[in-house]
C-alpha cells in the first residue's frame, strides 16, 4: 500500500464498510442460544420433579398416618378431592382433620397446578364430584387407615396435565404404600 506524504497508509478502498459478523459477536450468540436451550430444558424438567416428589410425600405421608393408626389405636382416614388432600381421624365427635388439629405433618396439603389426583378404591374409580355434595362435608373420600394395620386397597395416579407425566402410588398387601415404576403399570 501506498504510504502519503503525512506519512498514514491510504486504503484505496475507503469508501467500503466492513460486512459480516466478527468472531466474538458469533461466540455471544452462541452462549445465548445455549444459556435459553438449558433454562427451557431446566424448566421441562422441573414439572416431572414435581410429580416424583409429590408422590414420594404422598407415600411417606400414608406410611406415617398408617403406623400413626396402629401405635396410637385409632382410625384414620386420607381424604382426596382432586388437587388436595387431608388427612383425618376418627374420634367421639366423627372425623377431625388432623391439620385443624394441630398435626403440621398430617396436614391438608394442596397439588401445584396443572397436577391432579386419580383415585381407585378396591378397583372402583372415585367420583370426586358425586363424592363431594357439599363443601363442608365431614366424612372422608379416600383411603381408611385402620388401627388393626388394614389398609383400604387403593391405586392414586398423580397426574401433570401439563408435561402428562404420571406416577401411581398404590398399597402392597401388607397395607403399605409405595410408588410404582414410572414405565410400567401397576396392574401389570
Amino acid at each position: 500500500m501506498p504510504i502519503s506524504v503525512t506519512g498514514t497508509l491510504k486504503n484505496k478502498k475507503a469508501g467500503l464498510t466492513q460486512q459480516g459478523f466478527t468472531l466474538l459477536e458469533l461466540i455471544v450468540v452462541v452462549l445465548l442460544i445455549g444459556i435459553i436451550t438449558s433454562f427451557v430444558t431446566l424448566s421441562i424438567g422441573s414439572r416431572s420433579d414435581k410429580i416424583d416428589t409429590e408422590a414420594r410425600r404422598l407415600v411417606a405421608l400414608l406410611n406415617l398416618a398408617g403406623d400413626e393408626a396402629v401405635m396410637s389405636a385409632r382410625e384414620y382416614a386420607a381424604d382426596f378431592t382432586p388437587t388436595t388432600y387431608r388427612f383425618m381421624e376418627y374420634g367421639r365427635d366423627g372425623w377431625q382433620d388432623l391439620g385443624e388439629n394441630g398435626d403440621d405433618v398430617l396436614r391438608s396439603r394442596s397439588l401445584a397446578e396443572g397436577i391432579s389426583f386419580k383415585l381407585e378404591i378396591a378397583g372402583e374409580p372415585v367420583d370426586f364430584e358425586r363424592s363431594a355434595l357439599v363443601e363442608e362435608r365431614k366424612d372422608p373420600v379416600g383411603i381408611f387407615l385402620f388401627s388393626s394395620g388394614e389398609v383400604s386397597p387403593f391405586e392414586i395416579t398423580i397426574t401433570d396435565s401439563y408435561s402428562g407425566v404420571s406416577r401411581v402410588v398404590s398399597n402392597l398387601i401388607d397395607g403399605r404404600a409405595r410408588l410404582a415404576d414410572p414405565g410400567l403399570s401397576v396392574k401389570d
